[in-house]
């Protein structure tokens, strides 16, 4: 489940078994929520936490580096003598917030730290830090995260539909050579259609997180109008919108995952919701 990627957690603590057996622990603990799409392989049954958790550290990484002091890094990642933790951003089902426990690594060159596992905020571990770490931040500014009709669109579908990374996202018909002018006109027509159903309901646009900047997720019907095959990217610049690639959903949904449990259907590869 990428665990040869080098992951910021992984660099910072020893994780013995952690999708064996912390993801699962982690899942039962939190509120239930669906960790895994439709699409996804069966035997990876935690993969969308597997993600949330590893991005999510990897933020607050980001920000414990760049923190000018002592107080800021607590706020991101608190280290207390042989103890540290981190929030998760995830909450049980009573609204405990749940976060992310380390003890001093005790076998030699090995990561300083040992991820002993995840508990809830009253757990008698967590006491020694006050006051605990915050959730990771992401947003500069939140007019980002919500979607302006009062913008115009500028979106490169031609970049989109050369790319060889876009083009392998949409459906098996529109990605051989031979039917490029076919889903360049059926992307377009999408894009027109996209645009009204946001008029309709602005919650369509489902912000993500990528990169160091929030952009909105849009959905792209080309076969069916009740379903999004793959998701468009537009981000604010300037008085605009542009659009310069799509995601699958799995990876829509993934990126948007990390501000919010996203509750548009059509991210998840469902019906879209009547509007």
């Amino acid at each position: 489940m990428g665990e040869e990627r080098n992951w910021p957690l992984f660099e910072y603590a020893f994780c013995p078994r952690f999708s064996e057996e912390l993801l699962p622990r982690l899942a039962y603990e939190a509120s239930p929520e669906t960790w895994s799409l439709p699409s996804q392989d069966a035997s990876q049954p935690f993969f969308i936490l597997y993600y949330y958790i590893h991005c999510t550290f990897k933020r607050l990484k980001e920000q414990y580096d760049a923190a000018p002091t002592a107080k800021e890094r607590d706020a991101a990642i608190f280290e207390c003598g042989e103890h540290a933790c981190f929030d998760t951003g995830l909450f049980t089902a009573n609204y405990e917030a749940l976060y992310g426990y380390f003890v001093a690594n005790r076998i030699a060159n090995q990561q300083k730290w040992f991820l002993r596992g995840f508990y809830k905020e009253s757990d008698p571990c967590l006491n020694r830090f006050f006051p605990l770490p915050a959730r990771a931040q992401y947003l500069r500014n939140t007019v980002d995260i919500v979607y302006d009709y009062r913008l115009e669109w500028r979106i490169n579908v031609d970049h989109i539909i050369d790319h060889p990374e876009n083009i392998k996202r949409l459906p098996a018909r529109f990605q051989s050579l031979e039917n490029r002018v076919l889903a360049s006109n059926a992307f377009k027509g999408a894009v027109v259609t996209a645009k009204k159903r946001l008029l309709a309901n602005y919650r369509l646009a489902v912000p993500q997180y990528y990169e160091g900047s929030v952009q909105l997720l849009v959905p792209i019907c080309l076969e069916d109008e009740s379903r999004a095959d793959v998701s468009l990217v537009i981000y604010r610049q300037d008085n605009i919108y542009q659009g310069r690639t799509c995601l699958s959903l799995d990876m829509a949904y993934n990126n948007a995952r990390l501000l919010a449990k996203p509750e548009s259907d059509w991210l998840s590869g469902l019906t879209m919701r009547a509007i």
